[in-house]
């Protein structure tokens, strides 16, 4: 059965509100949003749970997301508290594959629904030196390099 009239579609996001308590969580996923969403045009973040009553209660946001942690627990907290206050608010909560059980008792909690990602970690000073040993030692001239980049070709070597 076809419906007579079909449902709009929901209005473009212009507002996002980011709860986490690591600041490299709140600024890489600050960065994935923007880059992503280019409706939005107000990102707010909060550090502490009563930041982000405090922020959502002055200008609510279209969206919340919601930083879950399953060490440290205060995102589980924090989701369950915000949305007894706020229970019709449009919440995601966030976390890697280890905050699984985090983040089901948070949707439990009334959470719309959730995001699993990993945010990209600093390079490790071992990865760091194995990348300056490469540069200061290059392969021998007779090994030769594919590239697409004319001036890291070898001479006598053919381009992809």
């Amino acid at each position: 059965m076809i419906p007579s009239q079909r449902a709009r579609p929901p209005a473009a996001v212009r507002s996002v509100l980011i709860y986490d308590a690591r600041p490299g969580a709140r600024a890489a996923l600050t960065l994935r949003i923007t880059a992503a969403v280019p409706s939005v045009n107000d990102i707010t973040c909060a550090a502490r749970p009563a930041n982000l009553i405090a922020t959502f209660a002055g200008r609510p946001a279209a969206l919340v997301f919601i930083g879950v942690e399953s060490e440290a627990g205060d995102g589980v907290d924090a989701a369950g508290v915000f949305l007894s206050r706020y229970p019709t608010a449009r919440v995601l909560v966030f976390g890697t594959a280890n905050d699984i059980p985090a983040l089901i008792t948070a949707l439990s909690r009334g959470a719309a629904g959730v995001m699993l990602w990993q945010p990209l970690a600093r390079p490790s000073l071992a990865a760091a030196a194995a990348r300056s040993t490469s540069e200061r030692n290059p392969p021998p001239r007779n090994h030769p390099r594919r590239t697409r980049n004319p001036a890291w070709q070898e001479p006598g070597t053919v381009q992809p």
